[in-house]
């Protein structure tokens, strides 16, 4: 949910494979196509991290078939990870400091230091 909401790939080209119709334009086997990952995450309501409504938008920001990004096992264990530590921490996380990381396209924080409040 949270790779939803933040979109790591805000938009992806990809080839039709097939003769199609999107959103009432003709589209012929081989042309280009623009998808906006953004837009149609944001599509799905706001973030819920208890939902998951999402499931057909799943790692679509990692692109598909010859397109898979080689670093989506990375990233995903990176997460899952990160989930792990936060979840055995007691109390109620809050951001004591911040400083953003510029000129990136995936927002992130360059610097993060997090707190237990119980």
């Amino acid at each position: 949910e949270s790779l939803r909401w933040t979109t790591p790939s805000l938009a992806t080209l990809r080839s039709a494979l097939v003769d199609t119709e999107i959103g009432g334009a003709k589209v012929q086997k081989g042309d280009r196509i623009v998808l906006a990952t953004y837009k149609a995450n944001r599509q799905r309501g706001p973030w819920d991290p208890t939902s998951d409504r999402v499931a057909g938008l799943r790692q679509l920001w990692f692109g598909a078939g010859e397109h898979f990004c080689i670093g989506a096992p990375l990233a995903m264990a990176q997460i899952r990870t990160a989930i792990t530590a936060l979840r055995s921490v007691e109390g109620r996380l809050q951001a004591i400091d911040r400083t953003p990381l510029r000129n990136t396209v995936i927002p992130s924080y360059r610097s993060l230091v997090m707190e237990a409040q119980k």
